[in-house]
């Protein structure tokens, strides 16, 4: 089998870390991450951006505008390597 090369990636930390965390149990939008973790609605789209942009997380938006609002959600979704970056940050217990 292959050898796998150790490629280093910051890890996520302060309010990046709080929303990987929140988002680690399952796929979230925004706003309710807004609500979770009672961050600013600009911080958390801040958070979202850098995390999709390294490779924590992805982003898909929906077919259809939400109900009530002209605009489809995007739905985010903790990824391998976002998973990867909690178990390296919080080790699992035994």
């Amino acid at each position: 089998m292959p050898r796998q090369r150790n490629v280093f990636v910051p890890l996520p930390n302060g309010q990046s870390l709080t929303v990987l965390k929140a988002l680690g149990p399952r796929p979230n939008h925004g706003y309710n991450l807004v609500k979770e973790t009672g961050f600013k609605p600009s911080s958390i789209y801040t958070s979202l951006t850098r995390l999709e942009g390294s490779g924590f997380i992805s982003g898909a938006t929906e077919d259809r505008p939400h109900k009530g609002s002209p605009f489809p959600r995007r739905l985010y979704t903790i990824t391998r390597l976002g998973k990867d970056a909690l178990d390296q940050i919080q080790p699992k217990k035994k």
